[in-house]
């Protein structure tokens, strides 16, 4: 592939036995596919008797430029369209690009736009303003800009992204785009065991609303007649976030010396503090009674 390109180098007479250095550069951004560096010493401009030994080949590859990767971030988590958020949340968007050699360094080729409730337009977010937190990219750590904006109002909202890295490539042919909800009142729902019945473990599932997640929590295991037979505490059931949650805990059906539990069924209840939350109501609401709920092992 012929690139078009020529360089002219001029060299001071040598003599015998000398050698001298050619430095030569030329740019290979907007380069793909394989090239042919070619040095011509003497190009006719002196006769000689043969010039075919004054040049010199060198074939070498300039890879495909692929254009970055957008990854959008909620406070540390990946959402799906139209999840629950935080009214503060930290929007953490990365730029991954493959360019090892030009790092980016601004938002220059980046657009954040917000799209509010009831609103028919999409807001451009100032990418200098007092929200917005750059961190360049070097060679360990990929581009990364975190916006935070503050007592966002209930109601869902649409965040649209397009950034470019610095050959000007787009991250996709369409923005990334991603729904999200806010909902200010500090709420909780009751929390779902799945699978349920369980054979060998099951996990929590729950939903938390607000700006702020439950500080004293736990989830009671008893006996149909009231006994509790094994307490998961908070810090056992894993990290809590605003949203939708699936506890990193799983319950094996065991009572609080470790020894398996006979088939049959048992109650649950979570404890909490009250008068910071208050319940979410759900559709699986019907399965409760006074704040219990039923579980059933089956192995």
């Amino acid at each position: 592939m012929n690139s078009g390109f020529t360089q002219d180098i001029k060299v001071k007479p040598l003599t015998k036995g000398e050698l001298a250095d050619i430095p030569v550069t030329f740019p290979t951004r907007g380069l793909s596919g394989k090239y042919t560096l070619r040095l011509f010493v003497n190009p006719y401009l002196q006769p000689e008797l043969i010039y075919t030994n004054n040049v010199f080949e060198v074939p070498f590859t300039v890879g495909t430029n692929i254009p970055p990767i957008l990854d959008v971030a909620f406070d540390g988590q990946h959402i799906l369209d139209g999840d629950i958020v935080s009214p503060n949340p930290q929007i953490t968007v990365s730029v991954k690009d493959e360019d090892k050699f030009s790092y980016l360094k601004d938002t220059k080729g980046m657009e954040i736009l917000l799209l509010k409730p009831n609103s028919p337009n999409y807001e451009q977010i100032n990418l200098s303003g007092g929200e917005i937190k750059v961190f360049p990219a070097s060679e360990k750590n990929d581009f990364r800009v975190e916006y935070n904006p503050q007592n966002l109002p209930n109601g869902l909202y649409k965040l649209r992204v397009q950034a470019r890295d610095v050959a000007n490539n787009a991250a996709g042919f369409e923005p990334y785009e991603i729904s999200f909800n806010v909902i200010n009142e500090s709420t909780i729902t009751n929390f779902y065991p799945y699978p349920n019945p369980l054979s060998s473990k099951t996990r929590f599932v729950f939903t938390v609303t607000g700006a702020q997640i439950p500080q004293n929590l736990k989830v009671q295991i008893l006996t149909v007649t009231g006994k509790v037979i094994r307490e998961i505490t908070k810090e056992e059931l894993g990290p809590i976030k605003i949203g939708n949650n699936t506890s990193d805990y799983a319950w094996d059906g065991t009572d609080e010396f470790g020894d398996k539990l006979a088939n049959g069924v048992y109650l649950y209840r979570v404890v909490m503090d009250t008068d910071l939350f208050t319940h979410r109501t759900t559709a699986g609401d019907k399965a409760f009674k006074k704040g219990y709920g039923k579980l059933y092992i089956l192995r």
